[in-house]
C-alpha cells in the first residue's frame, strides 16, 4: 500500500539480488491510498526489494501467503510484455508503442516464450496497468479463445494510473486477451510468474464446419514440401468460385505468427509453421469474412495482432481491420470514400517505416469511372487521401511501397507505374502487366527489386525506375517472391491450362544473383493447377509457408 504520497509515482517489487526490472507493481498519486496484490519470488537473504519511482511515499506491506520451494508455481523477476505508450519499450520489443487500446476493442497478448515464461505455461500472473485513460472504464483479462466474461479485472478513470494483479489461464495461440470497456486507455502489462500445465499453442477455436479427425504431422523433412492446410477448410466446397487458400501474411515483429485467408472459410492463424491452426475471425463482424475470398492481407510490422484484409465478393466489402489478432473486425472505409472510390478492394500495403501508413488498390473501377486510383491513409485507416487514376490504368491493381514516398502500381492492362512524390505524378516504368489475381514486390539484400508479372519475373537495379525481364517464361505468370536469406523463391501461378505439361511451381535463384532462375527440385510439382499464390518466410524456424489455390497450405525447409 502507498499512503501519504508526495506526488504521482509507482512502486516496483522484485527479488533482492536481481536487477531492478522495467515493471511497475503499483501506481500511486497524491491524496490517495492505493493497494495492490503482488506475488514475488524471494531474493537474496530471503528479502524482496521495493523501489519508489518519481515520488516519495509511505509504504505499508502485508504478507498474505507463500508458496513452498518445489511448488508448481514459478515466480520470476517481473518482465514487461506490453507498453502501448509512444516510445515505450518491452522485454523483447514486441507490443511496444502500439497506441492506446480503443474503447470496445480487444488486444491479444502473446505471453509464452517471452519474459522467461515457457511455452507450456498453463497460467500466468500479470500486473496490468491503465494509464492515460480518456475516461472512466474497465479492463477485462481472460484466456483467448473463450468467450469474454462479464467481469472486470481493473477499473480506471481519466487522470489516474490504476494497476491490479491478475491471474489468467493461457488461451489460444499462447495468448491472453485484454478488453477495454467504456473508454480508451494506454495499457502496460508485466508478467511476474506462471503455472505449468499448458499445451503449446493453447486450445483451439472450433471452426465452422467442424474439422475432420486428423493425425499429428510428421516432422518436416528438409528439401520436401509438406501439406499443412488448416483442417477446418473444405477447398471447393462453395462451388466454382471457391479457390481455397488466398492471401498469406506475417509480421516483422513475430515471423512465427502467420495468417492465411481462405475462400468462404475466414481467417486462420498459426504460430508454429502450420502444425496447429485456429480460426480467428470469431468475434465482432467476423462472420463477414466467411462470405468472401480473403485475397488481400497485411500485418502490422510492429505488432502481429494488427492486421487488414479484404473479403473479395463477400458481404460488406472494403478494408477490414483487426487489432486483436483477427478476432474482432472494423470496416475502415467510410461512405464519403466509397462514394468516390469502390468497396471492391484488391490489395493492402503497409509502409515498413510507418505502420500507420497504408496504400490500397482496387479490384473494381471507381465510382463513375472506368479506371481505379489509389487510397492512402496515414493513421491506420481512420481517414483517407484519394489519389485519382491515370487514364488507361483500368482496374484490378496492386500497389506497393518502395519507400514512404516512392510507390509502384501494378496494373493488369497498362503495365507498371511509379511515383516518387506520393502519387502527385506518375511515370510508366514497364509495359509488362501484373498476373491476374495478385502480385508481390521483394527487395533483396543487395537492394535489387523483384516483381512477378505475366509470363516473366521483373528485376530493377535502380529502385524501380526501370525493369528487365529475368527467369524462364511461363504459361501464366508469377506471384509471390520470398527468400530464406540464401536463395529466393518465385511462385509460378498455374499451368495455363496445360495440365499435361505444367510449369514447375517454384523457381529459385541465389539471393546475390536474381538473373538466373532454375526449377526447384528439378521441377517436382506437389501442387496442382492454379497452385502457388502467396508465401512467407520465418527466419526463426527456417521454414517457408505457401498458400496455394485449390491445393491448400504447404511448408518447406531447405536444410
Amino acid at each position: 500500500t502507498s499512503t501519504g504520497a508526495l506526488g504521482n509515482g509507482f512502486l516496483t517489487v522484485w527479488p533482492c539480488g536481481a536487477a531492478r526490472p522495467l515493471a511497475s507493481s503499483l501506481n500511486f498519486s497524491t491524496g490517495r491510498d492505493v493497494a495492490n496484490a503482488v506475488l514475488t519470488k524471494l531474493g537474496t537473504a530471503a528479502k524482496v526489494c521495493v523501489y519508489a519511482g518519481a515520488a516519495a511515499t509511505h509504504l505499508v506491506v502485508d504478507v498474505t501467503g507463500w508458496y513452498p520451494a518445489g511448488t508448481d508455481f514459478t515466480a520470476s523477476n517481473p518482465a514487461r510484455l506490453m507498453d502501448s505508450r509512444s516510445g515505450a519499450s518491452t522485454v523483447d520489443g514486441e507490443y511496444a508503442g502500439v497506441g492506446a487500446l480503443p474503447a470496445g476493442q480487444t488486444v491479444q497478448l502473446l505471453v509464452t516464450e517471452r519474459g522467461g515464461v515457457p511455452i507450456d505455461a498453463g497460467a500466468v500472473v500479470l500486473n496490468v496497468t491503465s494509464t492515460g485513460a480518456s475516461g472512466s472504464g474497465f479492463l477485462t483479462v481472460w484466456p483467448c479463445g473463450e468467450a469474454r466474461p462479464l467481469a472486470s479485472s481493473l477499473n480506471f478513470s481519466a487522470g489516474r494510473d490504476a494497476a491490479n494483479a491478475v491471474l489468467s489461464k493461457v488461451g489460444d495461440g499462447d495468448q491472453v486477451c485484454v478488453y477495454a470497456g467504456a473508454a480508451a486507455t494506454e495499457l502496460v502489462v508485466d508478467v511476474t510468474g506462471w503455472f505449468p500445465g499448458g499445451t503449446p499453442g493453447g486450445g483451439t477455436i472450433t471452426p465452422n464446419p467442424p474439422p475432420p479427425t486428423t493425425t499429428p504431422l510428421p516432422p518436416i523433412t528438409p528439401g520436401v514440401w509438406q501439406r499443412v492446410t488448416p483442417p477446418g477448410i473444405r477447398i471447393g466446397a462453395a462451388g466454382a468460385d471457391d479457390f481455397g487458400m488466398q492471401a498469406m501474411a506475417s509480421s516483422a515483429s513475430d515471423r512465427r505468427v502467420v495468417y492465411v485467408g481462405s475462400s468462404y472459410f475466414g481467417i486462420w492463424r498459426t504460430s508454429d509453421a502450420g502444425t496447429n491452426w485456429a480460426k480467428v475471425n470469431t468475434g465482432s463482424n467476423g462472420a463477414n469474412l466467411d462470405t468472401g475470398r480473403n485475397w488481400a492481407m497485411a500485418v502490422d510490422p510492429t505488432n502481429s495482432n494488427v492486421l487488414y484484409t479484404a473479403a473479395g465478393y463477400g458481404n460488406g466489402q472494403g478494408v477490414w481491420k483487426s487489432i486483436d489478432g483477427g478476432r474482432d473486425w472494423n470496416q475502415m472505409l467510410p461512405a464519403s470514400v466509397l462514394s468516390q472510390a469502390t468497396a471492391d478492394i484488391y490489395s493492402i500495403a503497409i509502409d515498413p517505416n510507418n505502420a500507420a501508413h497504408l496504400l490500397v488498390g482496387s479490384h473494381g473501377p471507381w465510382a463513375g469511372n472506368s479506371d481505379a486510383g489509389v487510397l492512402e491513409s496515414f493513421n491506420g485507416g481512420t481517414s483517407w487521401t484519394i489519389h485519382p487514376a491515370q487514364g488507361g490504368w483500368g482496374w484490378g491493381h496492386y500497389v506497393f511501397f518502395i519507400s514512404s514516398t516512392t510507390w509502384l502500381l501494378a496494373t493488369q492492362g497498362d503495365g507498371y507505374w511509379r511515383t516518387t512524390n506520393s502519387g502527385t505524378s506518375w511515370a510508366k516504368v514497364s509495359d509488362q502487366n501484373m498476373t491476374h489475381g495478385g502480385g508481390a514486390l521483394y527487395r533483396a539484400a543487395n537492394g535489387v527489386l523483384y516483381a512477378g508479372a505475366i509470363n516473366t519475373v521483373l528485376r530493377s537495379t535502380d529502385n524501380g525506375a526501370s525493369w528487365s525481364e529475368v527467369g524462364p517464361r511461363v504459361q501464366d505468370g508469377y506471384y509471390a517472391i520470398v527468400s530464406d536469406g540464401a536463395r529466393m523463391y518465385v511462385q509460378s501461378g498455374n499451368t495455363g491450362g496445360n495440365t499435361l505439361n505444367p510449369d514447375p511451381p517454384f523457381y529459385t535463384s541465389p539471393e546475390s544473383d536474381g538473373v538466373t532462375w532454375t526449377p526447384q527440385n528439378g521441377g517436382a510439382a506437389p501442387f496442382p493447377e492454379n497452385g502457388p499464390f502467396y508465401a512467407v518466410f520465418d527466419p526463426t524456424s527456417g521454414i517457408i509457408m505457401s498458400s496455394n489455390w485449390l491445393a491448400g497450405v504447404w511448408r518447406y525447409k531447405a536444410s
